[in-house]
Parts: C-alpha cells; sequence; structure tokens
C-alpha cells in the first residue's frame, strides 16, 4: 500500500474542505425556502411582530395607539365643556331677566307709591278746605289764578283750586268779570277728563238755562196786568243772571271746543 507523501494530504485536506462549505450551502438552501415564506407573510411595512414562534396576532404600534387615545380622550372632555359653558350662559341670562323684572316691579311700586302719596295729599287738602270757610276758599281759587297769570315760575298746581274754579266760574259773583278772562286762557291748558267733564257740563248747563229763560219769558207775558213791580223786577235780575251764565257756558265751549 502506497503512503499518501505530505502534498497528498494537502489536497486531500482542502477536499474535504470544499464538501464540507458545499454541505453547508446544500443545508442553507434547504432552510432558505421556510424563512423567505416567514418573511413574506410578515408585514410589508417591516414592523416587528410581537408573539410567539407560531405567529401570533400584530400588536398595534404604539404611537398609532397613543393618538387614537389621544383623539377619544379630547372628545370626552370636549363635550362636558361645552355643556358647561352653556349652562353658564344659560344662567347668566336667567340672572339678567330676572333683575330686569325685579327693576321694573320696583319701578311699578314706586310709581304706585308717588301716586298714593298724590292722592293722599289731595286728599288732606280736600278736607282742609272743607273746614275753611267759603270766602276764604274763594280768595285761594282767585289768588291761584292770580299767580298764574303774572307769576308762573312761583305757580304751583292744585287740583284743588282748579276743581273749585270750574264748579264755580259761572258765577259771576264767585269769579268776577276779570278773574273769569284769565280763566279763559288757564283752561286753554285744560286737558283729560277735566275738559271733558267740563265741556259736558257747559253743553247741559247752556241747554238748561234755554228753558229756564224761555219759561220765565212765558210767565212775564201771561201776568203782565196781575203782577206787581217787585215780581217783575226779581224775575228780570233771575233771567239776565242765567243769560251771563249762558254766555259764559258758550264761552267756555268755544275755548275747549
Amino acid at each position: 500500500m502506497t503512503v499518501p507523501s505530505h502534498d497528498t494530504g494537502e489536497v486531500w485536506g482542502k477536499k474535504e474542505k470544499k464538501k464540507k462549505r458545499k454541505d453547508n450551502v446544500d443545508v442553507s438552501q434547504a432552510i432558505s425556502p421556510q424563512v423567505t415564506s416567514k418573511t413574506d407573510s410578515a408585514p410589508k411595512s417591516g414592523k416587528k411582530r410581537k408573539g410567539d414562534a407560531k405567529g401570533d396576532t400584530i400588536q398595534t404600534p404604539k404611537k398609532a395607539k397613543d393618538s387614537v387615545e389621544l383623539s377619544k380622550s379630547t372628545k370626552s372632555e370636549g363635550t362636558p365643556q361645552k355643556t358647561t359653558e352653556q349652562a353658564s350662559q344659560k344662567k347668566k341670562t336667567n340672572l339678567k331677566k330676572k333683575k330686569k323684572q325685579m327693576q321694573k316691579k320696583k319701578k311699578k311700586d314706586d310709581d304706585s307709591e308717588e301716586e298714593e302719596e298724590a292722592e293722599t295729599s289731595e286728599k288732606m287738602e280736600e278736607k282742609k278746605s272743607q273746614k275753611v270757610a267759603p270766602q276764604e276758599n274763594m280768595k285761594l281759587a282767585l289768588d291761584y289764578l292770580r299767580l298764574w297769570e303774572n307769576d308762573r315760575s312761583n305757580w304751583r298746581f292744585q287740583k284743588i283750586r282748579q276743581v273749585w274754579l270750574l264748579q264755580n266760574m259761572y258765577n259771576s259773583k264767585k269769579v268776577p268779570d276779570k278773574e273769569f278772562d284769565i280763566l279763559l286762557k288757564y283752561l286753554e291748558k285744560l286737558e283729560g277728563k277735566a275738559k271733558v267733564l267740563t265741556i259736558q257740563k257747559s253743553e247741559e248747563l247752556m241747554e238748561t238755562l234755554t228753558a229756564e229763560m224761555e219759561k220765565k219769558e212765558n210767565q212775564e207775558d201771561e201776568g203782565e196786568e196781575e203782577e206787581d213791580e217787585e215780581t217783575k223786577s226779581k224775575r228780570y235780575y233771575e233771567v239776565k243772571k242765567m243769560k251771563k251764565q249762558w254766555n259764559r257756558a258758550k264761552q267756555i265751549l268755544q275755548i275747549l271746543t
């Protein structure tokens, strides 16, 4: 048997190494298809799969999950905030309405108090005037009228004086001609219920006086021979007085209508 030389041993060793490399290549080729199949089944994005060796479900990336949770939390937090703002706005509106209602009520109460005070003062003045003598009332009413004519800055409206003048202005003894002329100017400013009642009273008075004067004149014609001078004189002055009242009523109507 021939013993291999040193060179032959080196060649044999090289062949053994090449054979081993070839075997390793064959093994790697046999294994590579499985690795490729696993790689193909992985997500194209290249993101890591988390699971056991058998290939469990893919876990959602952390950043995407955080963004989803953030959007959900923003929505859930936004709705209560909006509701709170609406409730606050509604509360402010209700407070404003309540404040306005309170102000209106207060104004109404103040107005009613002023009216009550005015009525009370008028009643007190009326009671005082009733205690005063008729001549004193006439003097106060005429002074009131003169003050209106001559010193308007110091004049102050007094209902009780106006009422007296409206009731007695047809009587020339209570309201002389000079003051009646002032009163006609005063009546130009008369308004409201006082004006309506004055017109009504003047019209009724004119009708009544017309009927009375016709009656007196008929009595004079019928009893011309039988009546004495005193009766005739009395009737004459009565008719004259009625004519003057009738003329005053007519002048008042001309001013007010």
